[in-house]
C-alpha cells in the first residue's frame, strides 16, 4: 500500500462525500478499480450514486446515441 496520511476509513469517507474520485481512492488504497467497488459495496458505499432523474437522463442520452449510431 502506498504511504499516505489517510487511513482506508478516511479515504472511503472522502469518496462517499464526493471529495475524492474512485480513481484516486483506488490509487491511495493500492487496489484495482473492481476490487475497490467490491470493497466499498461491502461497506454500504455505492459505486454509482444517482437519483432516478439522473439515471433516466443518462438512459435517454445513451438511447439517442445508439439510435444516431445505427443510422450511420
Amino acid at each position: 500500500m502506498k504511504r499516505n496520511k489517510f487511513s482506508p476509513s478516511d479515504i472511503l469517507k472522502l469518496y462517499r462525500l464526493g471529495k475524492l474520485s474512485s480513481g484516486k481512492s483506488t490509487e491511495y488504497l493500492d487496489m484495482e478499480r473492481f476490487e475497490f467497488v467490491k470493497f466499498a459495496s461491502r461497506l454500504g458505499i455505492p459505486f454509482i450514486d444517482m437519483d432516478m432523474e439522473e439515471l433516466l437522463t443518462d438512459c435517454h442520452r445513451a438511447h439517442r446515441i445508439v439510435i444516431k449510431e445505427s443510422h450511420k
